[in-house]
């Protein structure tokens, strides 16, 4: 329970970031965040550790301590590079929490849930706390009008200090609503999809609405809509709907797409985000300038640490950007093509348990559909590393263990 609530707080040391974007107030971000992390990190180890009942089967040690191998690889590897680039190592050490915190948290919570009241738990001190201070934050800045101006376009950050890192917790709200209350389709389930989706269109999120959108095409297909009468009721509503707020936003949107490229000739701007985004990934390749580094990329923490203005002996020089703004792409620098191999060792291995679950519970599938949108977004964002991410692992490592246990029980009987 503990975990919980620490867990909540580090969800919220974001917080600054959006009360100082909006000009709130100013405040400092990054040690409320790294602190709030490290006692994460330590509660976890601690009940890991010291605590008997939190066991690891024999087979997934094997797995850890292969991990924990490369890990101490990749970060003397990172050590070496960023040594003869003349940067500080801080970027490393920031990165790897971020993994360790991921790892811990599987780790942790598969342990912990025992059974499906576990699950009410965490339900009732994280999801629902966190989803009502979101609410919180964002609506207030909604009625304020208290929208950051990004690319020209007024954008709702919320309580991340990023729209798109917002876009990113809503989609991720989302689906555990649909997953958490979708038999029950109460008045709760309909207020809480309608009031995510409102802050989701709100962040101005190009990349993770289209996510969301495929996660939604997934979720028709599986279960049916073209077969619901309800569905093509339900049409004649929205797209009205859609359409007349198309009309309304209309301005924005091509304000937006002028940012992006020239409308007449199509051409991109200097300024545009998709220009950007190419430029970065020409310059992250370009690190990879001998076998041995396309083998092995350059070590932990590169990706979001060498081109990152603030470290000493930063390539800023040559171009400047807060990571690869391509999850493949951060995997290759970091790790190689050896550890982009891994990856999709490891990512089909959870697809097929997760396909094994829904035999038991068919709502396991929105979790497989998730990752789907996941793999979509992470083409023009990072995603692995966030925690964003962190969540998501806590809930399907969560929710796939009380299924778990339902299989276990099914075949004892």
């Amino acid at each position: 329970m503990t975990v919980l609530w620490v867990l909540l707080i580090r969800l919220f040391t974001e917080l600054p970031r959006s009360i100082t974007a909006v000009g709130w107030a100013e405040l400092p971000e990054n040690d409320y965040n790294r602190i709030a992390s490290a006692l994460l990190i330590l509660m976890m180890t601690g009940g890991i550790v010291f605590r008997r009942k939190l066991q690891v089967r024999f087979a997934l040690q094997q797995v850890l301590v292969a991990v924990a191998l490369l890990m101490v690889f990749y970060t003397g590897w990172a050590v070496h590079t960023f040594h003869q680039v003349g940067m500080s190592y801080t970027g490393i050490g920031v990165v790897i929490m971020r993994y360790l915190m991921e790892i811990l948290i599987a780790i942790f919570f598969w342990n912990f849930v025992r059974s499906e009241r576990d699950l009410h738990r965490i339900k009732s001190i994280f999801y629902l706390p966190a989803i009502l201070l979101i609410f919180l934050i964002t609506f207030l800045q909604i009625a304020t009008s208290s929208f950051e101006n990004i690319q020209g376009v007024d954008r709702l950050i919320g309580p991340f200090g990023n729209p798109n890192t917002l876009a990113a917790f809503m989609h991720f709200f989302i689906v555990i609503t649909i997953v958490l209350y979708v038999q029950e389709k109460g008045p709760k389930f309909w207020l809480l999809l309608l009031a995510q989706y409102v802050i989701l269109l709100y962040t101005g999120s190009i990349t993770m609405t289209l996510a969301h959108l495929l996660f939604l095409f997934y979720v028709g297909v599986s279960n049916r809509w073209y077969k619901s009468k309800l569905f093509y009721y339900a049409t004649v509503v929205i797209v009205p709907m859609a359409l007349a707020a198309f009309v309304i936003k209309l301005d924005a949107i091509q304000d937006r797409l002028a940012i992006l490229f020239n409308t007449d000739t199509f051409e991109l701007h200097s300024g545009s985000s998709i220009l950007w985004r190419w430029e970065a990934w020409t310059s992250y390749i370009s690190l990879l300038d001998s076998p041995l580094k396309w083998l092995f990329g350059l070590g932990i923490g590169t990706h979001r640490s060498i081109f990152l203005n603030g470290y000493p002996g930063s390539l800023t020089g040559i171009f400047e950007a807060p990571g690869t703004h391509n999850d493949y792409l951060a995997v290759l620098v970091d790790f190689g093509l050896l550890g982009l191999i891994l990856f999709f060792i490891c990512l089909r291995a959870v697809l097929r348990y997760l396909r094994s679950l829904e035999k038991v519970d068919p709502k396991v599938r929105y979790f497989r559909y998730y990752i789907y949108s996941l793999l979509f977004a992470m083409l023009s964002e990072n995603m692995i590393d966030q925690l964003s991410m962190s969540l998501g692992i806590l809930f399907l490592v969560s929710y796939c263990k009380t299924v778990y246990l339902k299989k276990h029980e099914r075949s004892i009987a």
